[in-house]
């Protein structure tokens, strides 16, 4: 490869990265911003950042607050605000481990398993209007792609998923 074409490549790559980013932020936060008021309409106070919360501890790495911060990549202090927002509401129980004391144990009330159903289908359904008018194959290649980079930010971390359109 010769300079010129280095250069141009380089150049293609910087506006990929710099035009990417408000992108992902503006999916997100539109798609965040939109669970959280068809929660709000169906009657439930909770968040999509809580409800992942739910979902880190029903999958299995709740086991501790750290663990928890970790598999989301979210400082353990936002985590605990979270957590306490949850167990206010009666989302979680918070108990000391009896067998280290300096550990509080996580654990989904019945209301959270009675609503998990609901919670999903409200997500679920949401996305799905918002995805519409979007071409099946290309929706695919766009989550292809969204894996890829999630992979390359965290290669230690390839417990994703393929979703399926």
């Amino acid at each position: 490869m010769n300079t010129g074409e280095y250069k141009n490549v380089s150049a293609v790559s910087n506006r990929i990265g710099m035009s990417i980013w408000p992108s992902l932020y503006d999916v997100s936060s539109a798609l965040s911003s939109d669970i959280n008021r068809d929660f709000r309409k169906a009657g439930h106070v909770i968040s999509i950042d809580q409800f992942v919360i739910l979902s880190g501890i029903y999958l299995g790495h709740g086991e501790s607050q750290k663990k928890l911060a970790a598999w989301l990549h979210r400082d353990r202090s936002v985590i605990s605000r979270l957590l306490r927002i949850l167990e206010n509401n009666g989302w979680i129980l918070r108990y000391t481990d009896e067998k280290d004391h300096r550990r509080k144990c996580l654990e989904l009330t019945q209301k959270t398993h009675d609503t998990w159903p609901v919670l999903e289908s409200i997500i679920f359904k949401t996305i799905q209007t918002r995805c519409q008018d979007v071409d099946p194959e290309k929706l695919q290649s766009c989550i292809d792609v969204l894996i890829k980079i999630f992979i390359n930010c965290r290669p230690d971390q390839l417990s994703y998923s393929k979703v399926s359109t």
